[in-house]
């Protein structure tokens, strides 16, 4: 029997219905899960690149630190003198320093005299803080940290490579992953004459690795190597410190696409490989170069996290079924109604086929026939869904990655700018200075008294009063002025304008009243108090870069310190005050 036009329409129809669904299906599918996977390793990227940061801030930790012990009086007359009383006063020193930091395995002072004896030595064993004394101490002058960090100018710091520490009597450090970090010490009226011996931290490397594994979903994996990729940390242990034992595991090995991140061709590389035979997993990795004040600079780390590919892709696993079981009903529909709609169905499919195409450009459809009572309606309404879910999704991820880059710039405790954004802030603002012939004035803020607040009543009325101390802060300062924490109880505040020293002096001492008030805490029961000292700088007199002008701010604020707390010093000119 010879087919009517109708028929072979309504067939022709119900195959073209069938075939652009299946095709949507299809592209739908690739699609989205080319859109989740680059989502994916946009997202692990941003983390990644959020865990570098957290370490160079540990870095930076570590750094100050060895910067205060080694600049401190105390460990000049330890050293030069041999006092009894010096020694013993740095010892409970290291030992509040190690209990507010379960990272450090080992805190020395080591003479540069003696061989490099041993003066001052904190070990943590099986969990406890114990004192070397005595016959204990031992001569290190030939390893790097000493021999290296004693031709180091001032405040330079050295930093030793990743590795298993076979080092003898270093208790529960010993066959742990350790990095050491040394400074040297000089006498106080002589920074550039021989160093007196140096300050050495011992930094627990797995106990950094959970740190950084912590706030980690739990299905991510941490991935670390060193600067020439050898593996440090996988998912497969039997990798890790593989030059340890005569072997070489490296990265770049099982990960070829990583090969330009190691070599420094590039700082970051996202790529899919499996961890092993059965299990594809979508990464991204990150090249953290050497702090610029560790000597030797170049102990560069390779960080990486990686998600499974299953968790990735699984919502286009459930588009694809979703939008298979509606090709068949669509067809079916389609050769129902063909006979009556054949003309009708031509313009939505028509709309349907161009709205697929533009979806696979990155397109979402406007026009669609939603508002239609049949299956072209239908299956119009499931491709706006579609696009709904999918573009939904990729709003979350971009939302995820500028609440990742917030928490990048911002301390997390008071909301203000973290060090280093506030230093791109003065960075910038020393550039419109410049180019303007203008001054820039910096506001050093350490509170007084503050540690044995926080010791005496916890962390956590030590977290309320800074708290309340940034509310005193922000209340006081001027609508333009920028506060920023750098961290513990460091503030720092980028004065608006070009003030003279008198109103230098008037944000100062109204600075120093607002944070010396009492601050109630446990819901007013119990009144505290903290002070403030506070060191001024100024742009060009002292310094002409971001990190100098700091550093000046900072020895002011110490100055302040050594004069009886609770003032202000200038630190150009030496002028003083007191609130």
């Amino acid at each position: 029997m010879k087919l009517r036009m109708a028929h072979k329409l309504a067939l022709l129809l119900a195959g073209i219905g069938l075939a652009a669904a299946l095709a949507m299906a299809v592209l739908a599918e690739r699609v989205s899960r080319t859109l989740l996977v680059e989502g994916a390793q946009e997202a692990l990227l941003t983390s990644t690149q959020v865990l570098a940061r957290r370490v160079a801030v540990m870095h930076a930790n570590v750094a100050r630190d060895l910067r205060i012990v080694a600049e401190h009086p105390l460990t000049g007359r330890a050293l030069k003198n041999s006092e009894a009383d010096a020694a013993d006063r740095l010892a409970q020193w290291f030992d509040v320093s190690m209990r507010s930091q379960p990272a450090y395995f080992q805190m020395r002072l080591i003479s540069a005299a003696d061989y490099g004896l041993e003066r001052v030595r904190i070990d943590r064993h099986q969990g406890q803080l114990l004192r070397i004394d005595g016959d204990a101490l031992q001569e290190k002058a030939h390893f790097p940290y000493v021999s290296e960090a004693l031709a180091l100018p001032a405040q330079e710091m050295f930093s030793s490579e990743i590795a298993i520490n076979h080092e003898d009597g270093a208790h529960d450090g010993l066959e742990q992953p350790t990095a050491i970090f040394s400074m040297p010490v000089y006498a106080p009226n002589a920074p550039n004459g021989k160093a007196l011996g140096v300050v050495v931290i011992n930094v627990d490397l797995r106990n950094t690795f959970a740190l950084l594994a912590q706030d980690l979903p739990k299905p991510y994996q941490l991935f670390l190597a060193n600067g020439e990729g050898d593996i440090l940390l996988h998912p497969n242990a039997t990798l890790t410190f593989g030059f340890d034992r005569g072997e070489r595991h490296l990265i770049q090995t099982s990960m070829p696409a990583l090969a330009a991140v190691v070599g420094g061709s590039t700082d970051h590389a996202v790529l899919d490989f499996n961890l092993d035979t059965s299990k594809p997993m979508v990464a991204a990795f990150t090249r953290i170069e050497g702090a610029p004040h560790a000597a030797p600079p170049s102990r560069t780390l390779i960080l990486g996290l990686a998600q499974p590919a299953s968790e990735v892709l699984a919502r286009a696993e459930q588009l694809r079924r979703a939008l298979l079981g509606l090709a068949v009903p669509v067809a079916m529909g389609s050769l129902v109604f063909a006979f009556l709609l054949a003309r009708t169905f031509t313009r939505p499919l028509a709309q349907l086929e161009r709205a697929a195409h533009g979806f696979g450009q990155g397109d979402m459809a406007t026009d669609l026939p939603v508002d239609r009572h049949d299956e072209i309606g239908t299956l119009a309404r499931s491709f706006a869904h579609m696009q709904y879910r999918v573009g939904d999704q990729l709003q979350t991820l971009r939302e995820n990655q500028q609440t990742l880059e917030h928490l990048s710039q911002h301390d997390s405790l008071t909301g203000l700018p973290n060090r280093r954004f506030f230093m791109q802030l003065l960075e910038q603002a020393l550039v419109r200075a410049q180019r303007h012939g203008l001054t820039v004035d910096l506001m050093f803020i350490d509170l007084d008294g503050f540690k044995p607040v926080n010791d005496q009543f916890g962390h956590e009325c030590g977290d309320q009063v800074l708290q309340t101390v940034v509310h005193q802060l922000r209340a006081g300062l001027r609508q333009a002025d920028i506060l920023a924490r750098l961290g513990g109880d460091e503030f720092v505040v980028l004065l608006d304008g070009t003030p003279d020293q008198d109103t230098c002096e008037t944000l100062a001492a109204k600075v120093i009243e607002l944070i010396s008030a009492p601050i109630a805490i446990w819901q007013g029961h119990t009144t505290v108090r903290v002070g403030a000292s506070i060191g001024l700088a100024r742009y060009p007199q002292d310094g002409r870069t971001a990190s100098e002008l700091l550093q000046s701010a900072d020895r002011a604020m110490y100055a302040a310190k050594e004069a009886g707390k609770g003032c202000w010093r200038f630190a150009a000119s030496g002028s003083q005050g007191a609130s």
